[in-house]
């Protein structure tokens, strides 16, 4: 045996070594560029539905990070009109795992199924310079009164929920 061939092994654990840092890096630089992609967004939600926005909070007088979005129900479905609205609210900002609206075995595909427009109020990953509680739960109160007043001829009032792990 020679020399050359005692080394090989190390050689080839080297050489693996180096292929899977190039793979890990490569795997590193794209999560990065979605990361970039993602936080560019106006509104980043992970939420599966495609979302219509309805009032944008940073633009309220007193201004904070959330705001609903209308889901655009799949397929081209129309929800029915005389269905309570659902509201659905996010609280772990719309970036965390098992969001109400993450698929469609959630709270808000239940409700799109059962024909109900449905709503989600989701956060951005950062407050809003100044923010106070009391802005976050009068902007709250405004949204459902927004959801409310495009819904006028539906009987009761919009139901609301958290989004829980589905």
């Amino acid at each position: 045996m020679s020399l050359d061939d005692r080394f090989d092994p190390f050689v080839d654990d080297w050489q693996d070594a180096c292929r899977r840092t190039v793979l890990l890096l490569d795997v590193l630089r794209e999560r990065g560029n979605i990361c970039f992609e993602h936080n560019a967004l106006a509104v980043p939600f992970v939420i599966e539905f495609k979302a219509a926005l309805v009032k944008d909070g940073r633009q309220l007088e007193r201004p904070v990070n959330d705001g609903p979005v209308r889901i655009v129900p799949p397929g081209g479905r129309e929800p029915d009109p005389w269905k309570r609205p659902f509201i659905v609210v996010d609280p772990r900002a719309g970036h965390g795992p098992g969001i109400g609206g993450m698929k469609q075995e959630s709270e808000i595909g239940e409700a799109l199924a059962a024909g109900h427009p449905c709503c989600f109020v989701g956060f951005l990953p950062a407050p809003i310079p100044g923010q106070t509680v009391e802005a976050a739960c009068r902007a709250e109160a405004m949204f459902v009164a927004e959801v409310a007043a495009r819904h006028p001829d539906v009987e009761g009032k919009p139901a609301a929920g958290e989004a829980v792990n589905a």
